[in-house]
């Protein structure tokens, strides 16, 4: 039987959009800003860099990295409040996911949506401090390709953060688990928890990751 080349064209356009969008992914963007931040001696999310402040430098960062999903994690004023406030960051992330997780189960079909389709849809979640204010997009995207080229879940070696929590549905009971186990979490336990594989640090991004921390290294980048 001769199907003709209009169905021959429809469907070499259907296996490429397969090819295209099977194991497409949903990032989201996790701002962590609830530190009691005692070294600097003022809110850091609130410190001016130019014209802006840190939270409103990060979230620009991260836009123009390409995720629109930007969430704030912190006190009060941000788009995700911690649930026990300085409890670490650790705490924090963990608590933030478990919020937007059942915010999303209450107003969205999106899994439903994805098991129709048979699309493997996962969703990769970036994890970043407010005050790492020279973190540029090409870092963010190198972190990023990593985790999909590995499929798991990534950071830069002797550093926590920038952290990629690939597919982080799957890893939602161990970090419930972990926080309910212990109050305030570290970071290297969140890690460890995602099975995140630590990276190494290409020289060019390394100055990228500064944390600032201090007045002395607020003075440096100011």
């Amino acid at each position: 039987m001769d199907v003709g080349w209009h169905a021959l064209l429809i469907m070499a356009l259907f296996e490429t959009y397969e090819a295209k969008y099977e194991g497409a992914d949903v990032v989201s963007a996790l701002i962590l800003c609830g530190g009691k931040s005692q070294r600097m001696g003022q809110n850091k999310a609130q410190l001016a860099l130019g014209q802006r402040t840190f939270l409103t430098t990060a979230k620009d960062t991260v836009r123009r990295a390409g995720i629109t999903n930007v969430v704030s994690v912190g006190q009060k004023g941000c788009d995700v409040v911690d649930d026990i406030a300085f409890c670490g960051p650790g705490a924090a992330l963990i608590s933030a996911l478990y919020q937007l997780n059942s915010k999303k189960a209450a107003d969205s079909d999106i899994e439903v949506t994805a098991g129709k389709n048979n699309l493997a849809l996962t969703e990769i979640v970036l994890v970043l401090p407010v005050d790492m204010p020279l973190l540029t997009p090409s870092s963010i995207h190198f972190l990023l390709d990593k985790a999909r080229e590995t499929k798991q879940s990534v950071y830069f070696e002797n550093e926590c953060f920038p952290l990629v929590i690939y597919n982080v549905y799957c890893h939602q009971h161990k970090l419930r688990a972990l926080k309910n186990s212990v109050a305030s979490p570290s970071m290297r336990a969140v890690i460890n928890a995602v099975g995140a594989v630590g990276i190494p640090t290409p020289t060019a991004i390394k100055p990228t990751l500064l944390n600032v921390n201090t007045p002395h290294e607020y003075a440096l980048i100011s």
